[in-house]
């Protein structure tokens, strides 16, 4: 990358040649090989600017590929988990326990359907992979019916990334402390016109009044309407309108 930058430094520098000759010289050829000299630094930058954009697009990909791998990774030692459980309630011939995990395996299929069905991939992935990127704060989405994200239109995308950063904001701002994470849960609902999303913290935070204003910028210039805001940010709720 460094070499590329490089390359168009070096491109926009060579230009001072043939703008000293134009401004110097009478020859008609001068000023030709001056022109062609233009034509070729160009060339060179366009050339140099599409393969640093293929690099960043390689890498983008590259780094979504190992978030997939790791989040897939996880998924499968959870269900590992879950069929070591209820396999070993069948071993010890324990049905009401059995019946127990298999509903908790059938609830937490559901919910991962459900989230899987919002239909905007940025926030579908953030929200399966988050588990596996934060160790300081843990993510809980409750949808108790399908939420369609994409009938929010052309802020689907937008309102997508501002709740991604809403939720790294709380990340950020968690009191550190031993025992277990404190816990953020997301509830998705839709209504007539409206989606609409819960936020409950069951934690400390390190500093109220500067997430406060942390989240209070990021919803400004944001379409989502702030519904409820508790006074110590443990509980907020935002809804967006529907196209």
């Amino acid at each position: 990358m460094n070499r590329l930058r490089w390359l168009k430094f070096g491109a926009a520098a060579s230009l001072v040649v043939p703008a000293v000759v134009i401004w110097t010289a009478d020859s008609k050829i001068a000023l030709l090989l001056c022109m062609i000299w233009v034509v070729a630094a160009a060339a060179l930058w366009i050339a140099v600017e599409r393969k640093e954009h293929a690099e960043r697009l390689d890498q983008t990909v590259q780094h979504m590929q190992e978030a997939s791998i790791r989040t897939l990774n996880h998924h499968r030692h959870d269900w590992m988990n879950e069929l070591q459980v209820l396999y070993g309630y069948i071993r010890l011939q324990k049905p009401d326990k059995t019946v127990q995990c298999v509903e908790r395996i059938k609830d937490r299929m559901m919910m991962e359907s459900r989230i899987a069905k919002l239909g905007e991939p940025a926030l579908v992935l953030f929200l399966q992979s988050f588990r596996t990127a934060s160790q300081s704060l843990q993510l809980d989405v409750v949808l108790e019916e399908e939420v369609d994200w994409t009938l929010l239109g052309s802020d689907s995308a937008p309102l997508a990334e501002v709740l991604r950063e809403l939720v790294d904001a709380y990340r950020l701002g968690i009191q550190p402390g031993h025992g277990d994470a404190p816990r953020l849960m997301l509830e998705f609902a839709q209504y007539e016109g409206v989606v609409e999303v819960a936020m409950q913290l069951t934690g400390e935070l390190q500093n109220v009044s500067h997430l406060e204003q942390n989240v209070k910028a990021m919803l400004a210039d944001s379409k989502f309407r702030l519904v409820t805001l508790a006074p110590q940010m443990d509980r907020m709720v935002l809804q967006a309108e529907t196209c």
